[in-house]
C-alpha cells in the first residue's frame, strides 16, 4: 500500500484541497486497473496518462483542470463533454451553443428532479423576463433536434408539470 502524506502550510490551499476532493469524489487507489488516471514520477515531471506532463513542483489546479476537462457524463450512449460543449457517439459529434450546454448541464445534474423553466432562466439568462422564457423554448427545442441526432429519440426533454426533464 502507498501512503500519501501532505503536509500544507496555506490554509486556503488546504480547505480548496478538501472541497475539492469531496466535490468531485476524488479518491485514491491501490490498483491501476481501477482507476480512472495515472499519474506517474518520470525524474523531473509527473505524467498523467501518459499525456499530459507536469513539471515539479505539481500544480494540483493544473491537474484538476485537465482532470476536469476530460471529464463527461453519459447520454445514453453518448458522451456530453461539458468543457467542450459538445456531444459524441462514435462517429457522431455535435458542437453545443453555450446556452444549449448550460441547459443539458442542468438538467443533468437535475436528475429525475427536473428543473423548472424559471429556475433555467435564472440560471442561465441571469434575468427573469419574458422574452428570456421565450428564448429559453427555441434553445431547448434546438438543443432537442441536436440530442435526437446523436441519441436517436426523438423525446429525449420531456415538459410534465412545467418541469424539463431528461428522458432517456
Amino acid at each position: 500500500m502507498i501512503t500519501i502524506f501532505l503536509k500544507l502550510s496555506d490554509d486556503c490551499v488546504k480547505d480548496t484541497l478538501k472541497k475539492l476532493f469531496r466535490d468531485f469524489s476524488v479518491s485514491v487507489v491501490n490498483d491501476a486497473s481501477v482507476a480512472d488516471f495515472i499519474l506517474s514520477d518520470d525524474s523531473d515531471k509527473f505524467v498523467l496518462n501518459n499525456i499530459h506532463y507536469f513539471y515539479k513542483p505539481l500544480n494540483f489546479f493544473s491537474l484538476i483542470d485537465v482532470i476536469k476537462s476530460s471529464s463527461f457524463y453519459y447520454i445514453g450512449n453518448a458522451k456530453f463533454f461539458s468543457n467542450r460543449k459538445c456531444i459524441i457517439n462514435g462517429d457522431d459529434k455535435i458542437t453545443l451553443t453555450n446556452i444549449e450546454n448550460a441547459i443539458l448541464l442542468q438538467l443533468l445534474k437535475a436528475k429525475d428532479k427536473g428543473v423548472s423553466a424559471l429556475s433555467l432562466v435564472e440560471v442561465i439568462f441571469k434575468k427573469n423576463t419574458e422574452s428570456n422564457l421565450k428564448s429559453l423554448s427555441t434553445h431547448i427545442y434546438n438543443l432537442k433536434k441536436k440530442l435526437e441526432v446523436v441519441v436517436g429519440k426523438n423525446k429525449n426533454i420531456v415538459s410534465v408539470n412545467s418541469m424539463y426533464k431528461l428522458d432517456f
